[in-house]
């Protein structure tokens, strides 16, 4: 899924939310703040493939190695 469809789910999660429901801000920014924290968790399955070119000596094992923590 790109970031636009990702966009879209979200908004469209808020806006079913704020539409359900009469919330005061607060209440409607604790939701937005939950639904946040779920696709975050979801993005973090999401594997991803790259690959780093360059020189030798130009440093990619170690941003590589900074990126994996």
């Amino acid at each position: 899924m790109d970031n636009s469809s990702w966009e879209n789910v979200f908004i469209e999660d808020v806006k079913g939310k704020s539409s359900k429901r009469s919330n005061s801000q607060g209440n409607l920014q604790d939701e937005i703040k939950e639904l946040l924290i779920a696709r975050l968790i979801q993005w973090k399955d999401v594997e991803v493939k790259f690959g780093v070119t360059g020189d030798s000596g130009a440093g990619k094992s170690s941003f590589i190695n900074a990126i994996r923590g």
